[in-house]
């Protein structure tokens, strides 16, 4: 996943660090790598950046983000998100922006969700809502969403204590497993 972060090196370096490697793997006869494109799906941050950060259509399989409903964790305030307010700013700015000038062909490649999760809601049943109305809205509104990965994890460090587990209630579970 590639930060915004200036000691990370610039866009370009990231490209041409990208390339290299992709490179070296076919001049090795390396056939079983998928060349995932994965960035944090931050588009009023980040999305202007996008463009630059892009390796190139030859270079990337996929592409994939990382949307999060942050209710109530890291610290600080945040509105609940359903599943589909947390993807679709990324997947507008790729269906928007495939193809124009300075960008890569992106409705050409699958798409997914490299890592998502939600935590629990204000009501005792709004964690487990939120799986069961995932999968419908993925095939109602996100059609070329192919692949999503959940991120089943306990994060309690001093900075977030942000509990993403699918088992944090027994609704949730029942939820996450009827989906």
């Amino acid at each position: 996943e590639q930060g915004a972060n200036a000691s990370d090196g610039t866009a370009a370096d990231y490209v041409a660090a990208w390339q290299h490697i992709h490179a070296r793997f076919q001049a090795d006869g390396v056939t079983n790598v998928v060349w995932v494109w994965d960035v944090e799906g931050d588009v009023y941050d980040h999305g202007a950046a996008y463009p630059s950060w892009y390796p190139g259509d030859a270079y990337v399989d996929w592409i994939m983000w990382d949307p999060y409903n942050w209710f109530g964790c890291r610290q600080r305030s945040q509105a609940w998100e359903t599943f589909a307010s947390m993807v679709s700013p990324m997947y507008s700015w790729l269906t928007t922006h495939s193809g124009t000038a300075g960008n890569g062909d992106y409705l050409a490649k699958p798409w997914g969700i490299a890592e998502y999760g939600t935590v629990e809601g204000a009501s005792p049943t709004a964690k487990g809502q939120w799986f069961r109305t995932e999968i419908g809205q993925v095939q109602t509104q996100f059609p070329n969403l192919k692949a999503l990965v959940y991120f089943d994890s306990n994060d309690s460090s001093s900075s977030r204590s942000c509990d993403w587990r699918v088992d944090t209630s027994a609704d949730s579970l029942a939820g996450y497993e009827g989906a």
